[in-house]
């Protein structure tokens, strides 16, 4: 039996946004699906080196940031770049970055974070990398 194909576009570059998505990738990636990532839209300004170490939240939440990252540290959930790097090893996982939210938002390969196998277009990604996604999750 082959592995399934489940995919995955983020858009929010919101740090619960992306702390969700890459959890959800990775279960769907140890269950033994084949796992194929788009960042598009702000989210893929985290994939420039340095960015996903932020922990961006939406400014109605500002209030309660201080208390919202100490319990992410007490869970150890604040590291979304070693996050994203054991989803990446835990099995067949792609991640690109859509060509053209990695123009607008300066992503090159040179900037980019290892993880990301490249940048491509979203019909190239829904018709070739996704085409047999059994799922496709947007957060």
């Amino acid at each position: 039996m082959s592995a399934e194909t489940v995919a995955f576009i983020i858009k929010d570059g919101h740090f619960e946004s992306l702390l969700y998505a890459l959890n959800f990738a990775s279960i769907s990636a140890v269950a033994n699906n084949k796992v194929r990532i788009l960042f598009v839209g702000w989210a893929a300004s985290k994939l420039i080196k340095g960015n996903l170490e932020k922990i961006d939240l939406p400014s109605s939440l500002d209030e309660q940031k201080s208390e919202f990252v100490a319990q992410l540290k007490k869970h150890q959930s604040h590291d979304l770049k070693e996050l994203l790097s054991l989803v990446k090893s835990a099995g067949d996982v792609k991640i690109f970055v859509c060509t053209l939210a990695a123009s607008i938002w300066g992503v090159t390969r040179e900037n980019m974070i290892p993880e990301v196998d490249d940048i491509i277009g979203s019909p190239n990604f829904l018709l070739e990398q996704a085409k047999d996604a059994r799922q496709v999750l947007t957060f």
